[in-house]
């Protein structure tokens, strides 16, 4: 048996787990499930101020140990701070169990895990109401109601290098939930993809109950996910996202709803700097990059292309209400390769909409109707522009309709 500030590493037998207590054939073994209830029973936090992490460690040679721990049971909550560091090894709910909670005002860090086939309600992989880091972690092919791979409520989630991938849930957050109370989610540097669900397949974030926020930095991606209503890549609902590089493509909104392929995003904020969408489908529906539906939107800079709407409106952005703000250093679609829609191919404006241009260009965007003349900007009489038409060319460039100009529908 290894010790660590108090807590004990694991032993020689990767594959053990003792949901009834100790192991009958070594009584020596140190699981997961050990390490942790000594955590919770111990106080959690190692010498002074240190919170000292549950280690995997072969007694043999001391190299952090391989393989897979399969649980019998749902994993016992995290209740005091510590941390686990897994260096490689893989945690398995074998498709019947729960695998990670933190509980309220604890401060942990999980990583170096595979954490994987967790099921259970909310957060198949991760349930987290403490302040929770997760670095160099794989969480996938978990599943649940909300959040198959990581469920936030009220606490703060910190994802640093790792990907969630192939998880599912049966209602929204295939990847990632981020619920309101005022639940705050940082992803850095990390990959969300291959994620499915109804609502928000890579991330759906949740202010309904009460602020939530979604910050995205420092070259993450979201992608190839599939949501089969609404949100493929991320659904924001009255709360806040901010996302600073980074990109989100080919991710789909499938056969069921209003569309948003890249971002779905309904009464809420989303600022987005130099961060691209491409690729994105909304199959049927409107907004094959972005769909906004109330609420505000400020577009920095960055590049919205190859998005397509082919049996909708506004290939790389729809607006149904709310403002639009898009400043100088942004270009919806490119010379040989724009976004494409039935009917405003780089953007479709509608509804109580106020569309604020301060510098942008639209160019190489297509319709799938021929006849269409509004491959730039479609607008229809409700929507307003500041400045209104004709626009400065300091504001706009619209190379896709003649004379630079927004087109009214």
């Amino acid at each position: 048996m290894y010790e660590t500030g108090g807590l004990c590493s694991m032993d020689d037998d990767v594959d053990a787990d003792d949901p009834n207590g100790p192991l009958a054939a070594d009584q020596d073994e140190v699981t997961l499930r050990d390490a942790i209830e000594t955590g919770d029973n111990g106080g959690g936090l190692g010498h002074g101020s240190t919170i000292e992490p549950i280690t995997f460690v072969n007694p043999s040679n001391g190299d952090p140990l391989t393989g897979t721990i399969t649980l019998q049971a749902t994993l016992p909550a995290i209740t005091k701070s510590y941390n686990i560091d897994g260096s490689g090894l893989t945690v398995s709910g074998n498709n019947s169990y729960g695998l990670f909670t933190v509980g309220g005002g604890v401060t942990s860090s999980i990583s170096g895990l595979t954490i994987e086939y967790g099921s259970a309600e909310y957060g198949g992989g991760v349930y987290n109401s403490g302040t929770l880091t997760l670095a160099n972690d794989t969480i996938a092919n978990n599943d649940s109601a909300k959040g198959g791979g990581v469920f936030n409520t009220k606490g703060k989630t910190r994802l640093i290098k790792d990907d969630v991938t192939n998880n599912t849930a049966t209602v929204s957050g295939g990847g990632i939930y981020n619920a309101g109370g005022g639940g705050t989610v940082t992803i850095s540097g990390s990959d969300v993809y291959n994620n499915r669900v109804q609502y928000g397949a890579g991330i759906f974030n949740a202010g309904v109950q009460g602020g939530a926020t979604l910050n995205i930095k420092n070259g993450s991606t979201i992608d190839y996910n599939t949501a089969t209503i609404r949100g493929g890549g991320i659904y924001n609902s009255k709360a806040l996202v901010s996302m600073k590089g980074g990109s989100i493509y080919d991710s789909i909104s499938a056969t069921g709803g209003a569309g948003g392929g890249g971002i779905f995003t309904v009464s809420g904020t989303l600022l987005l700097s130099d961060v691209h969408l491409w690729a994105n489908f909304a199959k049927s529906g409107n907004g094959g990059g972005i769909n906004q539906a109330g609420g505000r939107v400020t577009i920095s800079s960055g590049t919205i292309n190859s998005n397509y709407a082919s049996n909708g409106q506004g290939g790389g952005i729809y607006v149904l209400g709310g403002t639009l703000t898009i400043n100088k250093g942004t270009n919806i679609g490119y010379t040989g390769g724009g976004n494409t829609a039935i009917t405003g191919g780089g953007m479709y404006l509608t509804g109580a909409t106020t569309t604020n241009l301060n510098g942008c260009t639209v160019e190489g965007n297509k319709v799938t109707n021929p006849t269409n003349t509004a491959p730039g900007i479609a607008y229809t009489t409700t929507a307003k522009f500041n400045p209104p038409p004709p626009i400065p060319a300091a504001n706009l460039t619209d190379k896709d309709d003649p004379g630079g100009q927004p087109v009214l529908v």
